[in-house]
């Protein structure tokens, strides 16, 4: 708990659970700074490099390698977007074989995801996700700029509204490269998690090739705007051709 914080040019290798853990924190900097974490194939191990519960930070320049999570933005216990929201920006950095996902939002009102290049582990990872476990816990998230590729599944937003994709680059992910879909909650009871649907999404002027499909949203998905994109395989009728 704390005001401000940097973290600037550290090497951390392998730590056991997180490399950076912050919670109700503000004007927090990570920034030129390299995360070895452990391989692992045990979902319930959480590996992850970068954590933020409940404040602001600043996350540019960071090499991430491995482990279950590259950067969360999130809530340690429970999410509340009135009071502590984690916001601020992941900018121009690299990650490599994540085998949950690369970069992961679940309680967000305004974040920006930009500049990075972004890999995880082809058989599990998602490269870039929102996942909000009730309407509105993630909203306002910008991507755009962003080279995705050789990914489990490249950009998903899950439950997510009045957000924007827009001029990524994804390439060659096994299952769909970008998706608008409906939370988690919906997969099955899960304390916490609400079933909704993600709306009110602009995703434009994206280059998705390779995948399968390039272009994704379920059929409760509505309401989302998907304009100018480049494709050549796409699912969901709100979806113009390519």
């Amino acid at each position: 708990l704390c005001d401000q914080a940097t973290v600037s040019n550290v090497a951390f290798q392998l730590p056991r659970v997180h490399g950076v853990n912050a919670r109700l924190i503000s004007e927090l900097v990570v920034e030129d700074s390299l995360f070895n974490l452990p391989v692992t194939d045990l979902p319930t191990v959480e590996v992850q490099g970068v954590s933020i519960s409940g404040g602001s930070a600043r996350v540019r320049n960071i090499e991430v390698n491995d482990g279950m999570v590259g950067v969360a933005f999130g809530h340690a216990q429970a999410c509340d977007t009135a009071l502590t929201p984690s916001n601020g920006e992941i900018l121009n950095s690299t990650f490599a074989g994540e085998y949950g996902a690369s970069i992961y939002v679940t309680c967000s009102t305004d974040l920006r995801v930009a500049g990075n290049n972004v890999a995880t582990d082809p058989r599990h990872g998602i490269a870039i996700v929102g996942e909000g476990p009730f309407f509105s816990a993630v909203t306002g998230l910008l991507v755009e700029g962003n080279v995705v590729h050789d990914s489990s599944l490249g950009i998903q937003l899950r439950g997510v509204t009045d957000s924007t994709v827009t001029r990524n680059q994804v390439n060659d992910s096994v299952g769909w490269g970008i998706a608008a879909t409906k939370s988690l909650g919906c997969d099955g009871p899960l304390p916490g998690w609400e079933c909704f649907y993600s709306t009110a999404n602009l995703i434009s002027e994206n280059l998705a090739l390779g995948s399968s499909p390039d272009l994704y949203h379920d059929a409760g998905s509505t309401g989302n705007t998907w304009i100018n994109n480049a494709c050549i395989t796409k699912i969901g009728i709100d979806i113009p051709d390519c």
